[in-house]
């Protein structure tokens, strides 16, 4: 499965924390739709995303070595 956007200021998205009624609760769907695509992957999961900005759920979801800050 390939997932793409994964950069901190597309995942969250801004416009679905912007003007929500609970912000904490429109993060959490945010974090609960990341979680999904990631475990419907069956065999491989890859996530295009900006090396310098990786989305605060992947940082939390995965570990500092398999998200590759400095990657080219």
């Amino acid at each position: 499965m390939l997932v793409v956007g994964i950069s901190e200021g597309r995942l969250p998205s801004p416009r679905s924390l912007v003007g929500a009624a609970g912000p904490a609760g429109a993060l959490e769907e945010e974090r609960r739709l990341a979680s999904v695509a990631w475990t419907r992957a069956r065999r491989t999961l890859t996530l295009a995303y900006e090396p310098d900005a990786p989305s605060r759920f992947q940082v939390e979801a995965f570990d500092p070595e398999v998200v590759a800050r400095d990657a080219p």
